[in-house]
């Protein structure tokens, strides 16, 4: 996956756990998530050839080098952030 919404990542992770075995409940969340799908389809980051936005531009990276005993795997997070808003 490429694009994502991060604001409804946790609720349609959540909801798909019940694909199988799914109740009246987990419906009325789809739905809810379909509509305010619907409701920000045309809210997006609209960038300008003429502006220099991209000098506002932050990134924050955070480093574990194989502190996990178990599997001594390295993880590594960042975050980019543009005009206080984080982009990827």
């Amino acid at each position: 996956m490429i694009y994502t919404h991060s604001d409804i990542s946790h609720g349609v992770s959540v909801v798909s756990r019940f694909i199988k075995n799914h109740s009246k409940a987990h419906w009325q969340v789809i739905k809810w998530i379909l509509y305010y799908l619907r409701n920000i389809a045309y809210i997006g980051l609209v960038y300008d050839k003429g502006s220099n936005i991209i000098s506002n531009v932050e990134s924050f990276v955070n480093s574990d080098y194989a502190s996990d005993l178990d599997s001594r795997r390295s993880l590594t997070d960042y975050v980019f952030i543009l005009l206080e808003c984080a982009i990827d």
